[in-house]
């Protein structure tokens, strides 16, 4: 994982910071290291890719995208992205997400529901999420007979996909849409796994990573299915299949990142 130390000096080398600069680490996620860089005046978000074999992402590409969506005023503006791909820094933004904003769980769920309504009626070109190409590339990463004992599992639900993906029109999806990625004033972060995709697979990953009740669910899918014209009883019946499907993907990607770690010798932070 790349340093603080390391951060520093391909900033300074780069002319980015003064000598006078100063990182502190932050609260990051499970992989991703995060720290704040304060030059003088300014303050940044650094955000490190600890995995970058495993998310197997185009950084340069995610680079423009966020700067795209970044002129919407929809996420902080990229301001940097190192040579080898292993960091970024963001304009800091002081705003509190609604992990840790004090709403009710009505008004936390509209700010979901409103930040998944917007991600979902951008225009944008962007590559597409090809998700069982992903379920293909973690596979690599563990042993064939862990491979061999998951192969069942990976047709069926690869002809889940090819059976319900393109059922509803697709649109750009954020596919990791937790309510720490959003923050009270509609900034949404961290799109590191957006692409074109099903609706109903970004809505199905909401609904798991924020621990959603069937009523939530319920709430949730009769409000975008308002807004966005649709027939709510078609998103409920939907919404079982991909569930399927995020539940498969998260297991192939813990799978993949464990074996990962372990073969350099690290281990995922709790």
């Amino acid at each position: 994982m790349v340093s603080s130390g390391t951060i520093l000096k391909e900033l300074h080398q780069a002319r980015f910071v003064s000598d006078n600069a100063a990182i502190t680490s932050i609260a990051s996620g499970a992989i991703n290291r995060s720290y704040q860089l304060v030059d003088g005046n300014m303050r940044y978000f650094v955000k490190t890719f600890a995995l970058n074999e495993v998310v197997n992402k185009n950084r340069s590409q995610l680079y423009d995208m966020q700067t795209s969506i970044a002129s919407l005023g929809m996420t902080p503006t990229p301001v940097y992205l190192s040579d080898n791909q292993t960091f970024q820094v963001d304009e800091w933004c002081d705003v509190i997400t609604l992990k840790h904003a004090s709403i009710n769980r009505t008004a936390w769920m509209q700010c979901l529901l409103s930040s998944m309504l917007r991600t979902h009626a951008l225009e944008m070109t962007i590559p597409p999420l090809l998700l069982v190409d992903n379920w293909r590339h973690y596979l690599r990463f563990l042993t064939p007979e862990s491979q061999r004992a998951l192969q069942t599992s990976f047709d069926y639900h690869a002809a889940l996909v090819d059976s319900h993906w393109a059922r509803l029109p697709l649109v750009v999806c954020h596919n990791d849409l937790a309510d720490f990625h959003v923050s009270t004033t509609g900034l949404i972060f961290d799109w590191e796994y957006a692409g074109i995709g099903a609706p109903m697979y970004d809505i199905a990953s909401c609904f798991d990573i924020n621990g959603f009740s069937d009523n939530e669910k319920n709430w949730f899918l009769k409000g975008y299915a308002k807004e966005r014209g649709m027939e709510p009883a078609i998103l409920e019946q939907e919404s079982h299949v991909f569930s399927e499907l995020v539940q498969f993907t998260n297991q192939l990607w813990y799978a993949a990142t464990q074996a990962r770690q372990h073969d350099m010798g690290t281990k995922t932070e709790p």
